[in-house]
């Protein structure tokens, strides 16, 4: 296993605060990050999955990670085969664990889904741990767990995820609550 910091990267479907079956699996926290090619964790990345690929098949790995490439267990996926936004032109990677990841804000605080801070499209710091298995399902792999993330600042929330603000509101304290009038009702 090698450990890496994900620095001022972009998080896109975080699951953060409660664990997620995708279909029927073990239920898992997750969340995808997204880097621009030159990113430093783009290189950091890398040479992790280089690091656990040699260390895992020793003089094999060369073939070993061209097998890993051929058959889809990259786990640097290029954004612009999907179609949702912020991905065009960014590289990314999916990241879960079956155990909670430690979620905090830039002064290290622990923050809780309330807190609405990490969303879709922010800013965060990462630390994830790349290991390389072969298994008989998927055959040879080189995965991503999500051990935590730090919110960083942020940024454009990607489609899907706006919230309501007070101005998306009418002042109605002077009026009665009749319901009277179908008019009224969407």
């Amino acid at each position: 296993m090698a450990k890496v910091m994900l620095k001022n990267v972009r998080i896109s479907f975080p699951e953060l605060f409660e664990a997620q079956s995708i279909k029927g699996g073990t239920p898992r926290y997750s969340a995808t990050f997204l880097f621009e090619e030159d990113h430093p964790c783009h290189a950091a990345l890398k040479a992790a999955i280089a690091e656990v690929i040699k260390a895992k098949w020793l003089d094999k790995a060369n073939k070993a990670a061209q097998e890993i490439k051929a058959n889809g267990g990259w786990p640097i996926k290029d954004g612009s085969i999907k179609e949702y936004a912020g991905y065009e032109g960014n590289l990314y990677i999916r990241a879960s664990n079956k155990m909670r990841p430690q979620v905090i804000d830039r002064d290290k605080s622990p923050l809780t889904a309330v807190d609405g801070k990490i969303y879709s499209g922010c800013r965060v710091n990462a630390q994830v741990d790349v290991y390389a298995m072969d298994s008989k399902d998927f055959g040879k792999q080189a995965n991503v767990s999500l051990l935590a993330v730090q919110f960083h600042k942020d940024d454009e929330r990607f489609s899907g995820g706006s919230s309501a603000t007070l101005s998306d509101f009418d002042d109605e304290s002077g009026e009665d609550d009749d319901f009277g009038n179908d008019d009224d009702l969407v």
